[in-house]
């Protein structure tokens, strides 16, 4: 744990902020932080539904932390604030210095995994719409997530109420082969060692098996005898009408997940921006200002493209 509090790294926005937990629960005794886009409120008053969800476990807010100008950022850098230090690694953004035991946030395309990965730390984006964005002011809606860092087994019980869910068995467990190629070999096979090794997962998921996510034709690998590869079967008829789709190469994806994360961006804050036509540091200002020549039409012209691209591909392959 380092010796600098969040304070002296510039992480808050509002380090006086504090609001005491329920007496008893699961998280009884431990603190949060938020990002500076939850709303929060003394007891008496409402705050977002997921600092209430962590608050009636008992657990208690301390602290606000300022963020990217309207969230459109990843690496917690703005220009009227400053830039968080990150003792971790001196020199670098971001901020975990032990003031509280985990953190909540907001993920878009990456703003929990990316900062938790710059301090070490684990850092969780649930599926969409798993847990309640009410209370907190979107940046992209559709692609909006609150996620949370640290201690992730605890406060994704009460965050993702796991009691109120029916036992889920699943049939199969998927690995994207091309998606951990982007990662430098060693974590991509220290993580999926750890995995397919572990007798629980194993339990619960089964064999696992290898296609390519961004291929047209999946495909899957033979275990060769060796423990840590997956077993040779053909991913389901979901991955079936993906390939019919011609959905191709992940930096495709990217490139519509980009204009329409952009176009989304400017229809939730145009109208705002717009009128107060407020002061944007580099970076933030020209991604706004990308982000406000994107109509629907042009973002449905770019999927359109990338659609096309990927059946020509097919027709080569074939």
């Amino acid at each position: 744990m380092s010796s600098m509090s969040g304070v002296e790294a510039g992480a808050y926005i509002d380090a006086e902020l504090e609001v005491r937990g329920a007496d008893e629960g699961p998280l009884r005794g431990l603190t949060f932080a938020v990002k500076d886009l939850f709303d929060t409120h003394s007891p008496a008053s409402s705050n977002a539904t997921a600092i209430d969800l962590l608050l009636h476990s008992g657990a208690s807010l301390k602290g606000k932390a300022h963020m990217d100008e309207l969230a459109y950022s990843l690496n917690g850098e703005n220009h009227h604030y400053g830039t968080p230090k990150n003792p971790a690694a001196p020199g670098h953004v971001a901020c975990a210095c032990g003031d509280v035991d985990f953190a909540l946030g907001s993920d878009t395309g990456g703003s929990v995994r990316i900062p938790s990965s710059f301090c070490g730390l684990y850092g969780l984006r649930p599926t969409h719409d798993r847990i309640s964005t009410v209370g907190a002011i979107p940046l992209a809606p559709s692609f909006c997530t609150v996620g949370f860092s640290s201690l992730l087994k605890e406060v994704g019980h009460v965050l993702l109420q796991a009691d109120s869910k029916e036992d889920v068995q699943f049939s199969r467990w998927l690995v994207a082969r091309d998606a951990w190629n982007l990662a430098d070999p060693s974590t991509s096979q220290a993580i999926y060692n750890k995995l397919s090794e572990h007798p629980s997962a194993m339990k619960v998921l089964g064999i696992p098996s290898e296609f390519d996510i961004g291929s047209v034709a999946a495909a899957s690998t033979d275990s060769g005898g060796d423990k840590g590869k997956a077993s040779a079967s053909k991913p389901s008829e979901t991955l079936s009408a993906l390939e019919r789709l011609g959905v191709g190469e992940l930096t495709s994806w990217f490139d519509v997940f980009r204009v329409h994360q952009a176009g989304e961006i400017w229809e939730t804050h145009g109208a705002w921006i717009t009128e107060n036509k407020p002061e944007f540091g580099p970076g933030t200002r020209e991604r706004f200002q990308v982000a406000s020549g994107i109509t629907q039409q042009v973002a449905s012209g770019i999927a359109q493209q990338v659609c096309i691209s990927m059946f020509n591909k097919c027709l080569v392959m074939e």
